[in-house]
């Protein structure tokens, strides 16, 4: 996998959405991260599932790339299946 091989090579999954070195990679990245983005904003189709949000987060995929390079988590004391809970209801 293209994105593990970059965090092995540079210890941080914060693939820019241009990279003259893995184009193809920083392709993927920026269209999970709008995969994402439309996941959780209500009523947007989204090829995106709680399932790739877990596994990406768990090789510290950087979903939002912005000065203080943090990373989008679910809200406190709530995790993926209650937010899945929420949306499957509306």
């Amino acid at each position: 996998n293209q994105l593990i091989e970059y965090k092995k090579r540079l210890g941080h999954c914060m693939v820019p959405s241009y990279c003259k070195d893995c184009p193809q990679l920083a392709s993927w990245v920026k269209c999970q991260r709008r995969q994402y983005k439309l996941f959780w904003e209500h009523g947007k189709g989204s090829s995106m599932n709680l399932d790739r949000i877990s596994q990406l987060d768990s090789i510290g995929f950087v979903w939002e790339v912005n000065p203080t390079h943090k990373k989008r988590k679910a809200p406190p004391g709530q995790d993926y299946q209650h937010l899945a809970n929420i949306l499957l209801d509306s």
